[in-house]
Order: C-alpha cells, then structure tokens, then sequence
C-alpha cells in the first residue's frame, strides 16, 4: 500500500529441520538465522525467561561443536545449555 514494500530477508527462514526431518525437532538442531515456533518447553527455568509454547524465538549462534547456543526473541538474548536446547521442540 502506498508503493511501500515489505522487505524479505533471505537468510531469516522457519525451521524445517535440517537432514530432512519434519517438524517439530529440537531447538538444538536448527541452523542459524532460523525462526522458530515453541512447540513443548518442559523446562521450568526457561519457560519463566519467556519461552513458553508459541513463542517465536530466533537462532542467533548454533555451532555443533560448542556447549551452548545463543537464542533471541523479543528483545532479549539468551545463552542455552545444548542439553537444554535439545529438550526444547520448536517447528
């Protein structure tokens, strides 16, 4: 409307698990730059930081190899434990 236009960013996609999962899979396996639904949180600690089902949550840092992974929604950042990430289902 107005000749504005809304702005696609290419690299900002919804989670479709990589390996040819379908979802829901874990927040711990979802690459970076990825923009995700909560499915099930059954972590009480993160769900009082706000991840509770239906939140949209963004995967700023997800390297395989480090213990932790940063997450971002709203306007808050947050460092995730791998083991708690992998508990978490997002779609």
């Amino acid at each position: 409307m107005f000749g504005r236009r809304r702005r696609m960013r290419g690299h900002e996609h919804a989670c479709y698990c990589p390996d040819g999962k379908t979802p829901p899979c874990s927040l711990a396996e979802c690459p970076e730059s990825a923009r995700v639904r909560v499915l099930a949180n059954p972590d009480r600690q993160t769900l009082e930081l706000g991840l509770y089902p239906g939140a949209m949550v963004r995967v700023m840092r997800n390297h395989h190899g480090d213990p932790n992974l940063v997450v971002g929604f709203g306007d808050s950042r947050f460092i995730l434990d791998r083991a708690i990430a992998d508990s978490i289902l997002v779609g």
